[in-house]
């Protein structure tokens, strides 16, 4: 999931939205988010893109709550233009 935040403009969108549908309900979403703050957090590091900080935004929150709708959230403020 990581590569597609980081690689894909908005209008791509519907892309990433079947990549987070593909995932079983069983799915533990908040693993879901540290792995990606985890892949975007070295990136960060190494490039300083401020895209990749954006993402690190996006996905700052935890999701125990909120489940897979708080990274569809997540996902679409990541990719959404600011």
């Amino acid at each position: 999931m990581p590569l597609h935040l980081t690689h894909r403009p908005a209008r791509h969108w519907p892309e990433i939205a079947k990549l987070i549908q593909v995932h079983e309900e069983g799915t533990n979403w908040e693993q879901v988010r540290m792995e990606v703050l985890r892949y975007c957090g070295g990136v960060l590091l190494k490039t300083g893109n401020p895209k990749v900080a954006q993402i690190l935004m996006a996905f700052r929150e935890p999701v125990f709550n909120s489940g897979r709708a708080g990274i569809v959230l997540a996902c679409f403020n990541a990719v959404s233009p600011k």
